[in-house]
């Protein structure tokens, strides 16, 4: 199912194995799964962040001529059943093959900027949203609605509070003499 397979395409993308060909049936073999996930034990999605890493990093080019707008359009529809990281790392690796559409992206801010998902973020998710932004060439002024700026201002200030956190306040002094 889909774990092997996502198995499969890790292994074959850490020893950067793989033809155009492979990577393209692999694709469509796990679309096929996340197609049929609505009557399986173990659903796919689980898989799918390791599978698209995996895939992003088969054969000797990054680049790949992948036709995403089905699952594109899938992960907008079951974006609820993932866990945020794991969204946010599938787009990364979108990104890095170069199937993401800037439109796609620009969708997903307000969807990023809710204070349920913005307090939800991780430095390391912080640091995965800017790569996948900055990746796909999308600057604060590209992004509709004047969201782009509260955007990047949101996700920093995220960080400033995940590194100052509770190791931020001092210890109180004690007197001495």
């Amino acid at each position: 199912g889909a774990e092997a397979l996502a198995s499969g395409a890790f292994v074959l993308g850490r020893a950067r194995r793989g033809s155009e060909e492979l990577v393209k049936t692999m694709f469509a073999r796990m679309m096929q799964l996340l197609e049929g996930s609505g009557d399986a034990e173990s659903l796919p999605q689980d898989h799918l962040e390791r599978f698209m890493h995996g895939l992003a990093m088969m054969g000797p080019d990054r680049k790949k001529s992948l036709s995403a707008d089905w699952l594109m359009q899938w992960l907008c529809s079951n974006v609820y059943t993932f866990v945020i990281s794991d969204f946010i790392r599938i787009n990364r690796h979108l990104v890095m093959m170069g199937c993401c559409e800037k439109e796609y992206l620009q969708m997903l801010v307000p969807f990023y900027c809710r204070p349920e998902q913005m307090k939800g973020l991780r430095k390391s998710d912080i640091m995965e949203l800017t790569n996948t932004y900055n990746g796909a060439r999308i600057r604060e002024d590209d992004i509709p609605d004047g969201l782009g700026r509260h955007f990047f201002w949101a996700m920093g200030r995220q960080y400033q509070n995940l590194q100052a956190g509770p190791r931020a306040r001092r210890a109180p002094y004690k007197r001495v003499g």
